[in-house]
């Protein structure tokens, strides 16, 4: 938005401000949660009170812009693959697969982690570090590819829940099938967005944040019946 707003067009300046606003709201979200001493309720409030603010933000730099823009940064703000440049993906693919390596090089310790800041504790983790390395590094993942496709919803919330169930709760087995059913479920989601209201052409991210809702929404009733 911001380099939008200053004329910044460019194919490589429009991703280098998107990726630089990722790292300035991961900042401020670890920085809430840093006061909140890391706790899981500081890291989801910072995240909430920091999007609110971003929200806001767009739609007062979006009142400013002329109308061609606006639209154009609709579909990058929703979730939209069909303004995605091919000369990003080597870049993209590289900070994507550094992260993971790290991940899968951290292993066990993750999957401790993903148990809880106390349980994690008692089992001998050293989470003074461990938490902020993996903030930082899925900062880092998620910062890359929103600067470079938009924000698009729920893929990385529904589709580890849906490889858990598949696969189990194993690092080394779940990153690699969550990122190749990741890619499909996108894919999927992109063609129905381009098919579904033809000649239209809704942005991905409205059918990817439908179904994501959708598939909570079952999760939710599904554990109340469980309960």
């Amino acid at each position: 938005m911001g380099g939008v707003y200053l004329g910044f067009w460019g194919v490589g300046w429009l991703p280098l401000f998107g990726f630089l606003g990722a790292l300035l709201v991961s900042v401020l979200v670890y920085g809430l949660a840093w006061w909140q001493r890391f706790s899981i309720s500081g890291f989801i409030l910072g995240g909430v009170v920091i999007s609110f603010i971003c929200t806001s933000l767009v739609i007062f730099l979006l009142s400013w812009l002329p109308l061609s823009a606006s639209q154009w940064l609709f579909f990058l703000l929703v979730g939209d693959l069909s303004g995605v440049d091919i000369r990003l993906l080597p870049w993209v693919v590289l900070v994507v697969l550094g992260g993971v390596l790290l991940l899968l090089g951290l292993g066990r310790s993750v999957e401790v982690l993903a148990l809880g800041r106390e349980k994690a504790y008692s089992l001998g983790v050293e989470v003074g570090w461990l938490m902020p390395l993996v903030f930082w590094i899925t900062a880092w993942i998620a910062g890359s590819c929103v600067s470079a496709a938009g924000l698009i919803g729920f893929v990385g919330m529904m589709v580890p829940h849906i490889g858990r169930l598949c696969v189990g709760g194993n690092l080394e087995r779940l990153l690699p099938f969550s990122i190749w059913l990741g890619g499909i479920f996108l894919m999927l989601a992109d063609t129905l967005s381009r098919v579904i209201f033809y000649p239209r052409q809704v942005p991905v991210g409205a059918i990817t944040g439908l179904l994501g809702g959708i598939f909570f929404l079952v999760l939710l009733f599904g554990r109340d019946r469980e309960v």
